[in-house]
């Protein structure tokens, strides 16, 4: 992409996947501020400002603090950051590399440290998927997810979900339109490749 002045930048569009989906409050500004300096959207760095709000931190100052606080009374249905964090299913984003499970608060992916474009984005489609599934699970119930089997192209190298195929099976067991069916079809073939 490139900015009004010019200049070139990386940007990565995961809008339409499950595990990107996350619930704030659209009053008091939380979304715009911590989009902005210092925190530049990265989801860690919003992460630790809520364990901050739970903790008290008298550090914890500033614009995105300020529409945190105005928000007291959404942020109050949680008993802590990690009531907060499980209840809103981001537990995918303190992923234990060496045990393979859902970690601690020091297990947190920090993308803000990431030394790469690739490095991050690479982190952060693993996370979304992985929470896209999780979310999926909950959602549909075990007997339904594993229901949601689309068909794939047995003759590939690697098997992958044939589009087409995949489309006409959302459209007809689910009584979709073919743009949506096709849309789903498409998420399925990212979360497959």
């Amino acid at each position: 992409m490139t900015d009004s002045n010019g200049n070139m930048y990386y940007q990565i569009c995961n809008n339409y996947q499950l595990g990107n989906f996350g619930i704030l409050p659209i009053h008091g500004g939380i979304n715009p501020k911590r989009a902005a300096d210092p925190y530049f959207d990265f989801f860690d760095a919003f992460l630790l400002s809520v364990y901050a709000f739970y903790n008290e931190d008298v550090s914890f100052e500033g614009e995105l603090a300020n529409a945190i606080k105005s928000r007291k009374d959404y942020f109050q249905q949680f008993d802590s950051a990690e009531d907060f964090v499980n209840r809103n299913m981001l537990t995918e984003y303190f992923y234990n590399q060496e045990d393979n499970e859902i970690g601690t608060y020091d297990d947190l992916t920090y993308f803000s440290k990431m030394k790469s474009f690739e490095e991050y984005v690479q982190a952060v489609t693993t996370i979304i998927t992985r929470r896209g599934k999780y979310i999926w699970n909950i959602l549909a119930g075990p007997e339904q997810a594993e229901d949601l089997k689309v068909p794939s192209n047995e003759n590939a190298e690697s098997p992958k979900v044939d589009i087409p195929a995949a489309t006409a099976y959302f459209r007809d067991k689910y009584t979709l339109e073919h743009k949506l069916a096709e849309k789903i079809a498409k998420v399925a073939y990212f979360q497959d490749s």
